[in-house]
C-alpha cells in the first residue's frame, strides 16, 4: 500500500521543478504576451549580455530579444547549480534596470513592460521575461496554460 502512495507522487510537479529551456521559451513565444518580433541569440551573446559565467551556463539555455523596437525579451537559463541561478537572478534584475534607464528617453512606451518584468528562479533555471502582457507570461511559468 505504501508503495502505491508513493508511486502516485512521482507524477506531480515541484513547485521547485526546473524548467526545461526549450520548452518554456516556446510556450512564452506561443502565449501571445510578446508584440514585437524577438530573435534568438547565442549563449555567448547572453553571457555578455548579462554578465553571466559561461562555465556555469548550460548550452541548453535559450535567449530571445528584440529586434530593437521594443523592450521585449526572454531568457530561460539553465545552470549547473541551484546556486548560480540564484546569483543569475540579479544580474538579469540589473539588465532590467539598465534597460529602463536606456529606454526612459528614448522608448518611454517600453518603462511599463520594463516595470512588469518577470524574474523567477526554479531549482537550476532562472528566468527573465520583458514582454507586453505579462500576466499572458506569468500564466505560462505557473504551468496555467
Amino acid at each position: 500500500m505504501a508503495m502505491v502512495l508513493l508511486l502516485g507522487g512521482c507524477g506531480e510537479k515541484s513547485a521547485a521543478e526546473p524548467f526545461d529551456p526549450a520548452e518554456t521559451a516556446q510556450a512564452l513565444l506561443d502565449s501571445g504576451a510578446f508584440t514585437d518580433q524577438l530573435a534568438q541569440i547565442s549563449n555567448q551573446v547572453a553571457v555578455t549580455l548579462y554578465g553571466l559565467d559561461a562555465d556555469t551556463l548550460s548550452d541548453d539555455s535559450v535567449v530571445y530579444v528584440s529586434s530593437g523596437a521594443s523592450a521585449e525579451e526572454l531568457a530561460v537559463l539553465q545552470f549547473t547549480d541551484d546556486s548560480a541561478a540564484e546569483s543569475a537572478v540579479s544580474l538579469l534584475k540589473q539588465r532590467v534596470e539598465k534597460q529602463t534607464a536606456a529606454c526612459q528617453d528614448y522608448l518611454p512606451d517600453e518603462i511599463l513592460k520594463l516595470s512588469s518584468a518577470i524574474t523567477e528562479v526554479r531549482g537550476n533555471t532562472a528566468v527573465l521575461v520583458v514582454a507586453a502582457d505579462a500576466s499572458a507570461a506569468q500564466k505560462v511559468l505557473d504551468g496555467e496554460s
